[in-house]
């Protein structure tokens, strides 16, 4: 694909697992060797960058959706605030994923330039993660060479069940 007339490649993916499903983040590599993330974001997309966190990140239990935020310097306003567990990790990542199973806090923040970042609370280590990126439209990533829509849809076969009478 090309973001902003650069290229990348979806090298690896992460799939996340939250009370009311599921979301993936796809690592991107691009092609001047900058690392970046395409987020599924309620039936919409984000591109983001990880970025260095500037001071302290407010805790985790101290975010509610809806309120307004200082963080880096600018405001924002808290759009969600997930209780989150890593179900798969694939692919070419730019850090080892969480393993332990235990579930984490994401948190995605929004400002009036159309910006979205996350603070994400997973690290193994305790440090907190942060992004920065914008909304997107897939058609402009330009994206090829991706599955078709059948190849992802898993198809069930039925059997014949003699203790629950199914044919």
């Amino acid at each position: 694909g090309r973001l902003q007339g650069e290229a990348f490649t979806l090298v690896g993916r992460l799939q996340l697992g939250y009370a009311d499903g599921t979301w993936n983040e796809w690592h991107a590599l691009f092609h001047n060797g900058r690392s970046g993330w395409l987020s599924e974001d309620n039936g919409a997309y984000v591109f983001g960058f990880d970025a260095p966190l500037q001071g302290a990140a407010p805790a985790a239990d101290e975010l509610t959706a809806g309120e307004r935020r200082l963080v880096q310097g600018a405001a924002w306003t808290v759009a969600s605030v997930t209780r989150a567990r890593l179900i798969a990790a694939q692919g070419e990542l730019p850090r080892p994923p969480r393993v332990d199973g235990a579930e984490f806090t994401v948190a995605d923040l929004r400002n009036e330039r159309d910006e979205v970042a996350t603070l994400d609370y997973g690290a193994a280590d305790g440090s907190v993660g942060w992004s920065l990126g914008r909304p997107v439209r897939l058609a402009e990533l330009q994206m090829t060479g991706l599955r078709e829509a059948g190849e992802k849809t898993l198809s069930g076969k039925g059997f014949a069940c003699p203790s629950c009478g199914t044919g």
